[in-house]
Parts: C-alpha cells; structure tokens; sequence
C-alpha cells in the first residue's frame, strides 16, 4: 500500500483577484462541480506578488479528477492534474504510485 493520493485540479492562476472570481463563477454557474475555490500563493520570485490559483478538489482518485477536468475543459479552460495541490507539497501530477 502506497498511502492514499490525493489530486486537485489546477483551472488557472490569475495576478488579479477579479478574474479568478470570474472563473469561479462560470464553474459555479457552467457545471455541477462545487469543490472549487481560489488559493492565494505569494510568489517571492515574482516580487512577492500574490497570485490566485482557481483549484477544484480534492478527488481521492484519478477517475474523478479526470471526469471533472474533462467538465472544466468543456468550459473553455486547460486544467492541469496537480497530486497534493492542497498542502505544501505542491508537485504536478506524473505516473507515480498513484
């Protein structure tokens, strides 16, 4: 047993707070999926500037999160796959343990 893995759904990230509330909205408002929020990440790379990640999950498999991209990619988005995108582990998804 490898652990449980844990995937979340990267929509966008947004340098401006009122086009992540968009994107949450037309998720909200376009599809069936309510686990979506924004995540504040300040990137001292940048300035210390903050950004907004619009995220969905978290999905305890890779069916779910595979239904809910292919939903987020209806929308007009490209989503990415992110294992553990809730906690300070922040690595992109690969074919892994999971």
């Amino acid at each position: 047993d490898s652990g449980q893995c844990i995937f979340f759904l990267q929509v966008e990230t947004y340098g401006i707070k009122k086009y992540a509330n968009e994107a949450l909205n037309i998720i909200l408002n376009g599809s069936n999926l309510n686990n979506v929020y924004i995540d504040e990440v300040l990137l001292k790379k940048y300035q210390n500037k903050i950004f907004y990640r619009v995220l969905l999950g978290p999905f305890d498999n890779k069916s779910s999160v595979n239904n809910a991209r292919e939903d987020i990619i209806g929308l007009g988005f490209s989503p990415m796959v992110n294992k553990d995108a809730g906690t300070n582990n922040k690595t992109k998804y690969s074919n892994s343990t999971c």
